[in-house]
């Protein structure tokens, strides 16, 4: 995970049922709640992810992660 300059990392929050944002509001900076899926993405600090992963209320949390398409074609 790419760490930033405040010591968090951005990471994208999956939720097993409604986003609980206020789980995040206190360990780290939301910078997008999904509205069709149960997710936020946010950046926190990198300790506070494996405590974070152990609440019964995430689904998971991965690295938030700019991709680029290299071609726009499927073989």
């Amino acid at each position: 995970m790419m760490t930033s300059v405040s010591g968090a990392v951005p990471v994208i929050v999956g939720f097993k049922d409604k986003a609980d944002i206020g789980l995040f509001q206190k360990h780290g900076v939301i910078k997008y709640n999904y509205k069709y899926i149960n997710a936020i993405a946010a950046n926190i600090p990198e300790v506070a992810i494996e405590k974070m992963s152990k609440n019964s209320k995430i689904a998971y949390i991965e690295p938030d992660c700019e991709i680029k398409v290299l071609d726009d074609e499927i073989c």
